[in-house]
């Protein structure tokens, strides 16, 4: 998939209008997203953004255009970290992450925050295990995980 949207072979406005589907779909039983209003109007923005920056696909960079959930526990310049915790955000606000940072440059979108347990120690979230509802994924990675598992 990457190397189709790095070439343009799939078209990266489509792909998204494809997640949007799939991500109604699946995330209100899953949980695996911290909520955010405007999520994919503000991907769409940061695609176009993308494509006017590298309109010619032999200069994309290698994650061009790939969605990537980041851990509520990382700083994410305009996200809010909560850590799965009910602090004030702004206790825990900081810099961005370097990881996040080079996942930026390296061409991917922020499709949001995951949910994790409280500090990624205990206290799970509301996140379902997306083959069986009545489950919850478990540990502080359970919102990355349930996403991937939910496609």
């Amino acid at each position: 998939m990457i190397a189709d949207l790095r070439s343009g072979e799939r078209d990266l406005l489509d792909y998204l209008a494809e997640l949007e589907a799939r991500f109604a779909q699946r995330e209100p039983e899953v949980l695996a997203f911290v909520t955010e209003d405007g999520r994919f109007p503000r991907l769409v923005r940061q695609a176009k953004a993308l494509l006017a920056q590298y309109p010619d696909p032999a200069t994309r960079p290698p994650l061009f255009g790939l969605p990537v959930g980041v851990k509520d526990i990382f700083h994410v310049d305009g996200f809010p970290t909560h850590a799965g915790s009910q602090l004030p955000p702004d206790v825990l606000a900081g810099a961005e992450a370097e990881s996040v940072s080079r996942l930026r440059r390296a061409g991917a979108l922020i499709l949001g925050k995951t949910v994790t347990t409280e500090f990624a120690y205990f206290g799970p979230g509301p996140t379902r295990n997306p083959h069986n509802p009545a489950h919850t994924p478990g540990g502080s990675s359970s919102g990355s995980a349930a996403s991937v598992g939910a496609g």
